[in-house]
């Protein structure tokens, strides 16, 4: 509320309603059910009510060494917040895997690898509940051998609408074998990945 006084009297008062919320209740939270892999537990704060002017959905997926489930989410929150400011009027998740820090290096992209059918029924679950081809992956580091392991996988044509690799942690050559690459490299290098399931190593 604002007054206007003259001489210690109000002669204007304008009043604005406003209602804060947690930032948690802006974003939906996905997370892989473990030990099994084979499904999702939603963490979603309260019962999602959100709802901006379209179903476009951006869905985050977080690299590895996030120290904890809070940190992960200051990430989405960040990036819900930034997409806002600029003028996004769309939702965003948060697909929340097991990724175990410094202390398991390799047994989290194990984890990531495994992590990819659990990711494959979220995306099922949300194309069945309103965001039918309005699907967006936003994937950083570790987050994509999460993401491309689902592309290969499990993904059918129409599931996702797109899909961005930030800073993957994964070789190009799993997406392209071909020497369209080599201008990008200043060393020569064994191109293993890219043809690690033909058989037809380059050594």
């Amino acid at each position: 509320t604002i007054d206007i006084r003259m001489k210690g009297k109000v002669v204007c008062s304008k009043s604005v309603t406003i209602e804060l919320k947690d930032i948690e209740f802006f974003y939906r939270h996905f997370s892989v059910d473990r030990p099994n892999y084979q499904s999702f537990i939603e963490k979603t704060k309260g019962k999602y009510k959100y709802e901006p002017e379209t179903n476009k959905m951006i869905m985050y997926v977080h690299g590895w060494n996030m120290e904890g489930e809070a940190v992960k989410k200051r990430w989405v929150e960040t990036m819900f917040k930034r997409q806002y400011w600029q003028g996004y009027n769309g939702h965003v998740c948060l697909f929340d895997w097991d990724e175990l820090g410094l202390t398991g290096i390799f047994d989290s992209e194990d984890h990531a690898w495994n992590s990819a059918y659990s990711l494959s029924t979220v995306i099922d679950f949300l194309n069945k509940n309103g965001y039918k081809d309005e699907i967006r992956i936003f994937a950083h580091s570790q987050g994509n051998v999460v993401v491309g392991e689902y592309l290969r996988s499990y993904a059918i044509e129409g599931d996702i609408k797109k899909y961005i690799a930030s800073q993957a942690a994964i070789s190009a050559h799993f997406y392209d074998n071909s020497d369209l690459l080599k201008d990008f490299f200043k060393y020569n290098y064994p191109k293993i990945y890219g043809h690690y399931t033909d058989g037809k190593f380059d050594k």
